[in-house]
């Protein structure tokens, strides 16, 4: 991951990731190759919709930050996200086998999603976080599992003290 802030008002920030996380070339040959995280950590890295994970994965990704305030950040991510191989599973944030292509004619684009969220802090002790999220299917989702783009919206708030 690499950030690029831009000396200007709102203090901009680019930044570029990729990830990537082995899958099983073979899913008949009985040696598993797909990486399979001690820790997995959800949202943080391959967006919020929770439906993509560091497993069989790659994740291009892109962000603005903009500071519209002190305290007040405003964030937009992009993710396109492709499978290693396509005969194997695709996997959401909590390691659970979402869809398989046994043959791998679906292809390896799995999906394309796009956050925006807010995050503000109140007197250093209240933390707020909301946002929206939207999925939009890649040839291996809408061949193997749904073909429905996904939408949601999130609120968080944390009390320090």
């Amino acid at each position: 991951n690499s950030a690029y802030q831009i000396p200007l008002p709102f203090k901009p920030s680019l930044s570029l990731e990729y990830d990537y996380a082995s899958g099983d070339s073979n899913p008949n040959d009985r040696r598993l190759q797909t990486f399979d995280p001690l820790f997995p950590f959800g949202h943080f890295y391959q967006g919020h919709a929770d439906v993509f994970s560091w497993k069989n994965g790659q994740d291009l990704s892109t962000g603005l930050r903009l500071e519209l305030a002190k305290g007040l950040n405003a964030h937009v991510d992009y993710h396109h996200f492709r499978l290693v191989h396509a005969r194997d599973a695709w996997y959401d944030a909590a390691m659970t086998s979402l869809a398989r292509d046994n043959s791998g004619v679906s292809g390896k684009h799995v999906a394309d999603e796009v956050d925006v969220y807010f995050k503000t802090t109140f007197r250093e002790v209240l933390k707020l976080w909301f946002g929206y999220s939207h999925f939009i299917p890649g040839s291996f989702a809408k061949s193997t599992a749904s073909s429905k783009e996904k939408r949601f919206a999130f609120f968080q708030a944390t009390l320090d003290f």
